[in-house]
Parts: structure tokens; C-alpha cells; sequence
């Protein structure tokens, strides 16, 4: 019963592509009665329905149940009341004195009954076959809405997963960071003299971390070459750079900039921050702190990737399906053939939802483990 639970929680509130289904088949087979119903442990609950009070009742007295034998065959009963398995039921016998039924058993992808698509008369009456092959049209079509909404589900609470594990590591770099801890947030602190004339700079104070950045650092150099340190940028950032230094040489003021590094054939982001402090007429001391931002450029990446996803990917086959309920429910003059139509444009864009759901959610998680790994 799992399975039938959890198709019936989805969004327990009336949802509006399932009443337009529901009304196109009370339209299409002229019956006052139409409904969508899902079987639970003791009860059947109409997720959906037209010309009935009722938004449950139990499962005894259900036709829908009679569909668990056979679940590859629509149920059709002409005349409850000459039925033997029906003519006991509170649905005959009092309201809504069902005479006539047809539904299309719903399955989900282990062929698994948890409902059916059903016309209901109070009067008995025969259906052809034509009629029973729209009503299996019918039925698919709510069953493609019933797994995408499902697939969006799910989507929601992966996102919710994944959002609290991004939040959980921001409080770990936090608390690294606070512990000056030696890893991959650590904050690599450097203290550098500065002469006008030079041709680089003076080592004062490297901590570990600036170690482990540059390996190959001879810190018993007394000097280093501004090339030995920006040679991680193209030629254009080093302008950049450079030019910006010499501006905070006058102004004191802090500099940033961020660059990109492979190291160990995973690329990795770094942001260096440093402010210049005027000692003498022609020097300077330099002092910074240089950080690993590769995280911080994944969770942006993320979250980017996430507005991107809902704004221009999701929300189109969403847009498609609206715009098709709308003219279904507010032009009363269309053909059985345009109806039909339009039910089949619907049924293209919920596969068109799912697949897209299907692969955000796969994209999410790599995103996920990427950001785990940092």
C-alpha cells in the first residue's frame, strides 16, 4: 500500500489539470458523474471529481477495488443492480445510486493498481469500444500528470536535502576558519616588505598554508619576483593586478582578486586579499591573506544552475500545460477530435516535465557530491 499512499498525498488540495480531465470525460461520454480514485488501506479517496458530494468513501463499497484481479482490463458494469459483486453497496443502494460504471485501472510503473479513471450513470447503459479506447486516453493522460507530479516531489525534497548539506558545510568552513585550521578553507597568511626601486618583494612572514600554495618556494630567499608570484594569471589579470597594486601603494586601500588554479588536476579557486602600509619615503609593507574559494564558486554555480533550471526549463512545459487546461476549460465548442488533441498536447509536455525533472534531479546530485567533496 505504500504506492498507493504516496500517489494519493500529492498535493492533496484540488489540482487543476486532473479536474480538466475529469471534466472532459463527463463532457465526452455525457455522464453527470466522472472521477479520479485512489485506493488506500480501508477507503478509496477521489482525487478528483465531477457531479459527486463525496471525497471518499470505504473501500468495501468500491467498484475500483474490483480492479486489483485484473489489472490489464478496463471494469465495466452495464447495470449494478444485475450485479452480484455490486448490488450490496452503500454506493447503489443510497447516494449516488451508480447504475452504469467504466474505469480504467491506474498503475504505476510496477503495473501496481492504485486507482482508476471512471465515468459513473444513474441509469444503466452500454459503452463501444471506441468509447472505452478514449477513456484509456484519458486515463493515461492523468497518469503522466500523476507521475510528474511525483517526479516534482521528489525533486522538492531532494533540493531540500541538498540545501541543508550546503548549509551544514558553510558552518564547518565557519568553524575552520575560526580554528585557523590547516585544510582546504584554511587562510593562508602572507607579510611582504615592498622597496619603489626593487625588483620584488621582501619575505617578512609566510604561514604554512602559503607553503603548501607555493611547494617550490625557496623561503630562505630573501627576495622574490613579482612574476615568481602572479605567474598563475594570464598576462591581462597581471595588469590588472599590478596596476591596482601600485594604486593601493598611494592609497592604502584593500585589493582583491581571485584566480584559478590546477593543482593535482583538479582545478581550484583562490582569492587573494591584501592592503598596503606605507613604512618609509620609498617602502611599504604589504600584508594579505590568500583563501580557497573553490567551494564558494560551486555553491554559486549551484544556485545559479538552479535559477537557470526553474525560470527558463521548468517552467516552460508548466507554461504549455496551463495555457492547454485553459482552452480546454474555457472554450465549450470544440470537437471530440480537438479535445482529444489538445488531452494528447498535454500528455507531450508532462513527458517533456518529467525528463527534465528526471535529469535536474541526476544534475543536482552531482552537484551535491561535487560540493561534499570540497
Amino acid at each position: 500500500m505504500k504506492n498507493l499512499i504516496n500517489y494519493s498525498s500529492i498535493n492533496t488540495e484540488p489540482q487543476k489539470e486532473l479536474d480538466d480531465l475529469v471534466y472532459l470525460a463527463s463532457q465526452i461520454f455525457n455522464t453527470p458523474i466522472s472521477l479520479i480514485s485512489i485506493l488506500e488501506k480501508d477507503r478509496q479517496v477521489f482525487k478528483s471529481r465531477i457531479g459527486l458530494e463525496l471525497d471518499q468513501s470505504l473501500k468495501e463499497d468500491s467498484f475500483c477495488h474490483h480492479t486489483l484481479h485484473h489489472p490489464d482490463q478496463p471494469l465495466i458494469v452495464t447495470d449494478a443492480l444485475s450485479d452480484n459483486r455490486f448490488i450490496k453497496s452503500r454506493l447503489v443502494t443510497g447516494y449516488p445510486n451508480i447504475r452504469f460504471y467504466a474505469g480504467i485501472p491506474l498503475k504505476n510503473s510496477k503495473n501496481e493498481i492504485f486507482g482508476t479513471f471512471c465515468i459513473i450513470d444513474k441509469k444503466p447503459r452500454v459503452i463501444s469500444e471506441s468509447e472505452i479506447k478514449c477513456l484509456e486516453i484519458l486515463s493515461r493522460k492523468a497518469m503522466f500528470h500523476l507521475n510528474s507530479r511525483e517526479i516534482i516531489s521528489n525533486q522538492k525534497k531532494v533540493l531540500k536535502e541538498t540545501s541543508k548539506k550546503i548549509i551544514n558545510l558553510e558552518r564547518i568552513e565557519t568553524s575552520l576558519n575560526k580554528l585557523n585550521t590547516i585544510s582546504n578553507y584554511e587562510n593562508a597568511l602572507f607579510e611582504l616588505g615592498f622597496k619603489q626601486n626593487s625588483n620584488g618583494f621582501f619575505l617578512r612572514f609566510l604561514s604554512e598554508g602559503i607553503k603548501k600554495l607555493y611547494p617550490d618556494l625557496n623561503t630562505s630567499l630573501e627576495e622574490i619576483t613579482a612574476v615568481y608570484i602572479l605567474r598563475n594569471l594570464n598576462p591581462k589579470q597581471r595588469f590588472k593586478i599590478i596596476r591596482r597594486f601600485l594604486t593601493s601603494l598611494n592609497s592604502e586601500k584593500e585589493v582583491k582578486f581571485e584566480y584559478l588554479k590546477n593543482l593535482n588536476g583538479n582545478k581550484v579557486w583562490y582569492r587573494v586579499i591584501f592592503s598596503s602600509e606605507k613604512k618609509e619615503a620609498d617602502s611599504w609593507l604589504v600584508h594579505g591573506i590568500v583563501k580557497n574559494i573553490t567551494y564558494e564558486k560551486e555553491y554559486q554555480s549551484a544556485l545559479k544552475k538552479i535559477l537557470f533550471d526553474i525560470s527558463h526549463i521548468i517552467r516552460k512545459p508548466i507554461t504549455t500545460i496551463i495555457g492547454l487546461s485553459d482552452l480546454l476549460s474555457n472554450n465549450t465548442n470544440l470537437k471530440l477530435d480537438e479535445k482529444l488533441e489538445i488531452v494528447n498536447l498535454i500528455s507531450m509536455a508532462s513527458k517533456e516535465l518529467e525528463k527534465y525533472t528526471v535529469g535536474l534531479n541526476s544534475d543536482y546530485q552531482d552537484k551535491m557530491d561535487n560540493l561534499i567533496d570540497y
